[in-house]
């Protein structure tokens, strides 16, 4: 019987069975050696579903896979914009497609694909799965061979069953680039590949296509059991990857849906939702939604799509109960219209949820970082969503509003969040402004050969600097934050490389009386901070200054761009601020807060979460997220940002927060304690005090091995008790502690006296 998978993509809605391939199990491989005569994709024309979007080469997509070059690079330099073999995109988590018209009907023996892997960062990662697709037509494509890729704690299903799965060592953190080989067998002329992503970022530099040797068995396509994929046209998906859409019953929360086939801001799309009774639809400011007559619960949205990332965004989208009562639990469906497509629809289950209330909080720190105020405009009831949920800092953008003229919006939005009694927190960089404002000004840039060169010079103290930071104090004064976050992103490695031929940096580094030139880059990140730091002080409701931190500047490693947290703690910076932009990857969650947090023994991060920046992951893994954040000595956390998050990335980000709310004492004058684990496939964190901890165990790599003995050998375990269920355990349940495949225990611990 044939194992059938049902998955959706951008651009691809796909049934796909799962056929035999052959690729590598475990370990990165060689690129084919097929010949001009075997190669049968060499110099073909290649089609994609979704046209790559990072091309340094532009104009020669079309054969760039195919011209059978290999790129000379393969480590991270490959995204530095200025590596031309590869076709890459920023938006691979919504799906990748591609394939090739061999010119007639062949015997395709194998295929490959290089891509790029590794996991510098939770963007850079091999696909998910390969699916190689083959058509006689060009319409009607079939699923010929698939490839799944599993997690260190599965490599053995790899070992075992290399023609169905494919393990690689890319835990590493260093891109490097694999071949994937598979085996078709089958008479066709166009070949592809559907690939479906984790990460945002892929690029790839070759495929081939082989001929089949004439000894090969080779058979027709479509024959019965052989499952179609549909590729191309206009399509909708959810962008959440969970299978439900989610309606939350006690606050509203947005949905948003991705389109492919048209462009951003046409007018002309228009999307008919069918939904269960009692069920209302509300939309953002940019859309029009009106109830079909004559129809039972049907409304039309109709208006602009907004680019993010390279996707088209249909969105926000509310789905509220209506006044009375309805059975919200059933089907909807979504299809998409425009004028000149076929029109495209989905079905999707359909639920209704109560998102969990959490108290409110007084010393973990918790913000929505990156939100908009047009966003909270046309959020119906923000901010009683907001506190609801458990966020109690409420951001601001004062540059954006103050250069359009919007004080007066500016100071109602700060008046309202303190009123709601949240404080204020300003997400703002001058520097990035200084920059944007001051384009045009080539005083401000690297002196290069007595020209000015391409960024922005760190010795440049001069007229527009000081303006800029003359400004800052302006916009903070505007709103009084109690927190600042800047986002400096200004100063990074490649224009620290040009300053190295810098006149100007020169002589300042010269006149410093500095030994090396690296400490001279260092002193001029802390000099901008510091004057920074003179512009808002006083700036604060009490007339204090702001605690800030710096984007990615944190206690391990300390070093980003021109910043070192050990050079700036604690007078300039008092908080540390990794970004967790990890698709789901709660092992090096783990890895990342703990290990800042025992460089300096102290509660100093407020790390950067996402729904989906990176890559989509299930919404149940946010609470774990929230809960290793805490467990592992953070202060607070921040997302980036309202528009990658989904109804149940805010329920599992609130459940989280609440089941932590009554140990909010614990947690911001506890200590994190040491645990013996039995279990190396599972992660352990216990945070609290002399007399009590709460200890979180996470199996997050599903080991088949789901127990584990635990013991806190700085302590006597006297009772247990489980936070989520309440019920009180045996202190022994820690000799043999059952956690299932990918699930997590929270347990509080009270110590003998």
């Amino acid at each position: 019987m044939n194992q059938l998978t049902i998955f959706s993509t951008v651009g691809v809605s796909l049934l796909a069975l799962t056929m035999t391939c052959r690729a590598a199990a475990t370990e990165p491989q060689p690129w084919v050696s097929w010949g001009k005569e075997e190669n049968l994709a060499l110099g073909k024309e290649v089609r994609y579903l979704r046209a790559p979007d990072r091309l340094a080469n532009r104009g020669k997509e079309a054969t760039k896979l195919t011209d059978g070059i290999l790129s000379e690079v393969t480590d991270e330099g490959i995204w530095s914009g200025y590596q031309r073999q590869f076709s890459a995109w920023s938006t691979a988590s919504k799906g990748v497609g591609l394939y090739v018209d061999t010119g007639s009907e062949q015997a395709i023996g194998k295929v490959a694909i290089r891509l790029t892997g590794g996991k510098p960062s939770g963007g850079v990662a091999f696909p998910s799965e390969i699916t190689v697709v083959a058509s006689q037509d060009g319409e009607k494509f079939y699923a010929v061979a698939k490839g799944s890729k599993v997690t260190e704690g599965e490599r053995s299903l790899a070992e075992e069953n290399p023609e169905r799965f494919f393990h690689r060592p890319e835990e590493q953190g260093e891109t490097y680039v694999d071949t994937f080989v598979y085996q078709v067998g089958r008479k066709a002329r166009y070949i592809g590949f559907v690939l479906k992503c984790s990460g945002s970022l892929l690029a790839m530099d070759e495929i081939a296509i082989q001929r089949a040797p004439e000894s090969a068995e080779v058979v027709e396509l479509g024959l019965p059991g052989d499952n179609e994929v549909v590729m191309g046209g206009v399509t909708i998906t959810p962008q959440s990857p969970d299978p439900e859409i989610v309606m939350t019953t006690n606050v509203i929360t947005p949905n948003w849906f991705h389109i492919t086939g048209v462009e951003a801001g046409s007018g002309a799309v228009r999307v008919r939702f069918t939904l269960p009774a009692g069920v209302e639809l509300g939309v953002g400011a940019q859309l029009k939604a009106a109830r079909e007559e004559g129809e039972e619960n049907v409304w039309m949205v109709e208006g602009g799509l907004y680019r993010k990332g390279g996707n088209q965004i249909l969105g926000p989208i509310f789905f509220s109960p209506a006044k009375e009562s309805g059975s919200f639990p059933g089907e909807m469906e979504v299809s998409v219209v425009v004028e000149g497509h076929k029109e495209s629809a989905i079905r999707r289950r359909f639920r209704a949820v109560e998102v969990p209330e959490v108290p409110r909080l007084k010393h973990l720190e918790v913000s929505l970082g990156w939100l908009r105020d047009a966003w909270v405009g046309e959020h119906p009831d923000f901010m009683r969503f907001y506190g609801h949920t458990g966020f109690n800092l409420y951001p601001l953008f004062p540059y954006y509003e103050l250069r359009n003229d919007r004080v007066d919006r500016l100071k109602a939005r700060a008046a309202e969040a303190r009123e709601h009694g949240f404080k204020v927190l300003v997400v703002n960089s001058p520097m990035m402004y200084f920059r944007r404002e001051n384009r045009n000004a080539p005083e401000i840039r690297n002196i290069v050969n007595g020209a000015p060169g391409r960024s922005i010079c760190p010795s440049y103290t001069g007229p527009l600097y000081q303006d800029i930071i003359r400004r800052a104090k302006e916009w903070m004064m505007t709103v009084r934050p109690e927190v600042i976050f800047y986002d400096i992103e200004d100063y990074r490695k490649w224009s620290m490389e040009e300053a190295k031929r810098c006149s100007r940096c020169h002589e300042a580094f010269e006149a410093s009386g500095l030994k090396s030139w690296d400490d001279f880059l260092l002193a001029q990140g802390t000099r901008i901070i510091s004057d920074l730091k003179g512009a808002i002080a006083g700036t604060t409701p009490e007339g204090g200054t702001p605690v800030v931190g710096i984007y990615d500047v944190r206690p391990s490693p300390p070093r980003y761009d021109i910043f070192d947290f050990n050079q700036l703690y604690p007078e300039l910076v008092q908080i540390g601020q990794p970004h967790l932009y990890l698709a789901g990857d709660l092992e090096k969650v783990h890895q990342r807060v703990r290990e800042n947090y025992e460089a300096t023994g102290k509660r100093l991060l407020v790390p950067w979460l996402t729904g989906g920046t990176f890559g989509e992951f299930p919404a149940y893994k946010m609470e774990q997220t929230v809960l290793e954040c805490f467990l592992n000595g953070a202060r607070g956390i921040t997302y980036y940002r309202y528009d990658d998050m989904d109804p149940m990335d805010f329920y599992y980000h609130a459940q989280a927060l609440k089941r932590l709310a009554p140990y909010e004492a614990l947690l911001s004058n506890g200590r994190l304690l040491k645990v013996e684990n039995d279990n190396a496939r599972m992660r352990t964190s216990a945070f609290g005090d002399d007399r009590q901890a709460l200890l979180l165990v996470g199996n997050y790599v599903g080991a088949a091995q789901t127990q584990t003995r635990l013991a806190l050998p700085e302590r006597t375990v006297a009772k247990v008790r489980d936070v989520v269920s309440g019920e009180e355990l045996n202190a022994k349940a820690l000799n043999q502690l059952e956690v299932p495949p990918g699930q997590h225990r929270l347990l509080e611990l009270t110590f003998a006296e």
